[in-house]
Parts: C-alpha cells; structure tokens; sequence
C-alpha cells in the first residue's frame, strides 16, 4: 500500500509539471499572438499547412524590426531638435527651437517635434514629452501656430488648442482660413512683409489679435521660421506670445470659471493641469506637475482625499467630500473633485484619474 502511494507521487508531479507547461506555452503563443496582431504581421509562407501554425520567430524577428525603426525614427527627431538652437530664454526652463511638421493636416501636437528644447522635464512615468510641451507653452501664455505658405492666403493648418483661453477662438474656428483675417488690417502690410521674407532662422514680429467675443484686439509677438516639408511644401511654424496678458486676466475675471481639470498617476501626483486652472489656484503647470495632490490640501483634510483616493481606486469614477486646498498666494479655497478612471486598453490597468474639480467656497 504504501509503495502504491510512493508510485502515484511522480505521476501527480509529471502532471502538474505538463500542466505548467502547457499554460506557459499557451501564455507564450497567446503573447505573440497579440504581437503578430498589433503590429499587423501577415503569415508568409506559402503552404497551407504552414499558414495554420503561427511562425513564432517570423513574428519576434519583425518585432525587433519595429523597435529598432521606432527607436532610429526617435533618435532622428531628437537630433533635429538640436539641428536650431536660439538664446532665447523662457523661465529658465525652456528654450525655443525650430520643429519639423511631419504632417501638417494633425491636430495634435505630436505631428511635429518639439518646438522647445527642455533643460529639465519631469520623468517620463510623469508625463510624456507631448503633455510637456503642451503644459510648456500654456505656462508661457504662448500658443502654437502653423501656417502654410502661399502668397495670397497663407492658411492656417494647426494652431494649439489652448488659444481659447486667450482668445476664444477654438481650434475648428481657425483652421483653415487665412492667418490675415484675425489681425488687426493695419498689421497687414507689416506682417506680409514679415512672412514674404520667407526666413528660415527665427525672427519676431508684433501683432495684433483679434478676440472673438468683442472684437477687441490684443498685442502679441510672433516667433518662427520657414520649414520646406514634402521638399516642395513650405510651412511657417511659431510661437505666438501674448502681451496684454494682465489685462486679458482682468477681463476674464468678469467671467470667473467654476471648474478645472487635472489628470492625476495612480500615485496621486499631478501629470496635467488645464489653464483654467492658474486662473483659480495661481499656479503654473510647472509648479505642480511630478507632486503629489496631498501637498496641497489641508492638514485637517488629508482623510477625505484619501477615502476619494480609494473610492476611485475601487470604482473608477466617484465624487470626494468637499475638502480645502491651498492656492498659491497662501489661501485656502473649498473645493470638491469628481474623478473618472484612464485605463489602458492593452494592460487593462489604470494609468492616471481624471479629475474635475469644482468651487465650493473661498476662504
């Protein structure tokens, strides 16, 4: 009896081996399987009993073909970044640098490198280079304008969406119609002249842009250079500065906004702020990106933010109890933020919170 139970001992442990075997092999085909999908890799071989198998290192070889690529194309387009440099200083953090358009129908900011050559930059799990520049520019008060050459039109085709908060303007209102007929007529003549010069280093003008709302006008400065892109295609990329800015504010504070939006990690730090939000709080984007939101809220409040934390954590979207929230001139301001979950469509997992955060009360 007992030499029976000793013989069923390495059988049960054979089985349990090919069990774990299976499921790691099934694990691996499944991996490369969705590899092979992802990256749209086509079976190759020409017999039918070969197309029904998965050619496992057909699928890793191209893979490390994809990466390799990505990578080149990353180095590339860093390279470019260094290829103009200028002097020009902004908050000790940023400079200006020309970008390269890749494609100048998107309407987003990753069609084209970055327009600023960073001295610092949080790291990468914070935000990415894209989120970064976006903040850059608006903590600027700048926005960025592409314009496509042609020597009657010259049309915009991209201009960053955070031109709304100066201007009223959105994107779509923009787009596709000529740059003159937001300036100020008698800018016309002076900045024709400007854009005819055809330059290819950096170069300033002074304009003025019309507001939507009352047709009131604001003085701004605008900053770029000529980049040929299709070899035959040429388009004017910018930054453009606004100038009144202080008296913008005072403007808008005739229409004060109730809410903000930031996108916080999963470890509670901040990897986004609207601009509506320095308007409320008085901080710039680089004020907070890479810190944790429990910097800033009172001592006392700390464990409602925290029950939030885990509500969202549990739910994915959940309104906190109103809590206080310290501004940048060292008051306190009552707010309450209702948060909606990120999740990543490939790990399942929750890669950051969005936040909506709304005023309750001035202290």
């Amino acid at each position: 009896m007992a030499r029976k139970n000793n013989d069923t001992k390495p059988a049960t442990k054979r089985q349990c081996r090919n069990e774990n075997e299976k499921r790691r092999r099934d694990l691996s085909t499944q991996l490369i399987t969705n590899l092979k999908d992802i990256l749209f890799i086509e079976n190759t071989s020409d017999t039918n009993e070969e197309n029904t198998k998965l050619d496992k290192a057909s699928v890793l070889r191209q893979t490390v073909t994809f990466l390799e690529k990505h990578q080149q194309s990353k180095t590339y387009n860093y390279i470019l970044k260094y290829q103009l440099k200028n002097n020009l200083d902004i908050k000790n953090k940023t400079q200006l640098v020309l970008p390269n358009l890749q494609n100048s129908s998107s309407s987003s900011l990753s069609s084209s490198n970055s327009i600023l050559e960073f001295s610092w930059k949080p790291p990468c799990d914070i935000t990415s280079i894209d989120e970064w520049l976006q903040l850059a520019i608006e903590s600027m008060h700048c926005f960025f304008l592409v314009i496509k050459f042609d020597l009657t039109l010259h049309k915009i085709v991209y201009v960053s969406k955070n031109i709304h908060s100066y201007f009223g303007y959105s994107q779509d209102e923009l787009i596709n119609h000529s740059l003159f007929d937001f300036i100020l007529p008698s800018n016309h003549d002076q900045l024709l002249a400007y854009l005819l010069n055809n330059h290819q280093v950096l170069q300033t003008c002074d304009i003025s842009w019309k507001r939507a709302v009352d047709n009131d006008y604001e003085q701004c400065t605008l900053t770029g250079a000529y980049r040929t892109i299709n070899e035959n295609e040429q388009y004017f990329m910018s930054i453009v500065k606004i100038n009144t800015l202080d008296r913008m504010l005072k403007m808008n504070a005739d229409y004060p906004v109730e809410e903000f939006v930031t996108y916080l990690n999963t470890q509670g730090k901040f990897v986004y702020i609207d601009s509506k939000a320095r308007q409320i709080l008085g901080y710039d984007p680089f004020d907070l990106i890479g810190r944790t939101y429990f910097d800033f809220v009172h001592p006392d409040d700390l464990a409602v933010i925290v029950r939030a934390y885990k509500l969202w954590k549990e739910n994915g979207n959940e309104k906190s109890e109103p809590y206080r929230f310290l501004t940048k001139d060292d008051q306190w301001i009552l707010l309450q933020t209702s948060s909606q979950a990120h999740i990543n469509t490939w790990t399942g997992k929750v890669e950051s919170y969005i936040c909506t955060t709304y005023i309750i009360e001035w202290y």
